[in-house]
């Protein structure tokens, strides 16, 4: 069918995966997990990200490759919160000097400026 359905990416009580197929359509199972060869890969190619106070790339899928990433004048450039994350060719400038404009009662000194965060737990990361 051509029905758009809704599957939560983040589910406590079912791990989802970045599959190849829908599970719920073939299987008739929306519980089952992704086989592991049906398991995929998110590939982002020549981005960039820049002036925010926040997250340039946030990610909680795993399994993602970043060719060619750029962030500048950013909170915190990446960060890769799942297993399997690898980034190729990163360049982040957490201050180019450049003056931030910013709205009324912000401050500059609360955008931390940071390079990248990994998660904590079944960490799996490259980075070159």
């Amino acid at each position: 069918t051509n029905q758009l359905v809704y599957h939560p990416g983040r589910d406590r009580q079912i791990r989802r995966s970045t599959c190849l197929i829908d599970t719920c359509e073939t299987t008739g199972d929306c519980t089952r997990s992704c086989p592991e060869h049906k398991k995929a890969w998110i590939e982002m190619t020549n981005t960039k990200a820049f002036l925010t106070a926040g997250a340039g790339l946030n990610a909680w899928n795993g399994r993602m490759d970043i060719l060619t990433y750029e962030a500048h004048d950013m909170g915190l450039s990446v960060e890769g919160l799942q297993d399997g994350f690898s980034i190729d060719n990163m360049l982040a400038v957490c201050r180019t000097g450049i003056p931030l404009v910013l709205p009324p009662n912000a401050r500059a000194n609360r955008i931390r400026g940071q390079g990248f965060f990994w998660y904590d737990t079944n960490q799996e990361h490259i980075v070159t």
